[in-house]
């Protein structure tokens, strides 16, 4: 509910394709999801790409952000959530694996009820990026391409 926006960020394209089997505007016409493309090659510009949302959450606490991902099978199986209490400053918040990279939707969920900043907060965005493995993970080489 209320005013928000999404946008792209470090120079990603989008298209709409088909939505989520579980959105409920599926059996309507109009169900879509955001096909983003355009990411920095391997090894350049790590965590700077992706999808952006700001939405403020005045009147709200214990933020529990949910939503479903697709990779193709040529993706990256790595992102990362970054979250902002002033909405141009983020934090990197849990890295997300893609348990399939079939371009089958995955659920996935992120807890951020730890973080008083963003109760109440007129401010709050999040961000999904693409990540290297080396950082995701801790190993010592980008050995994945973005999304």
């Amino acid at each position: 509910m209320g005013v928000g926006s999404a946008a792209l960020v470090g120079g990603t394209t989008a298209t709409f394709g088909t939505g989520s089997f579980s959105d409920p505007q599926e059996r309507q016409p109009g169900n879509s999801g955001w096909n983003t493309t355009a990411y920095p090659a391997v090894g350049a510009a790590n965590k700077s790409a992706g999808v952006q949302f700001k939405a403020s959450t005045v009147g709200y606490k214990d933020i529990l952000l949910t939503w479903e991902e697709r990779h193709s099978p040529a993706a990256s199986k790595y992102t990362r959530l970054q979250y902002s209490a002033d909405g141009t400053t983020f934090t990197d918040g849990p890295v997300i694996v893609m348990s399939n990279t079939n371009s089958d939707f995955v659920f996935y969920s992120a807890d951020l009820s730890g973080i008083p900043a963003l109760n109440n907060n007129a401010s709050f965005a999040f961000q999904i990026v693409s990540e290297w493995e080396s950082t995701a993970t801790g190993a010592a080489a980008p050995l994945t391409s973005a999304l």
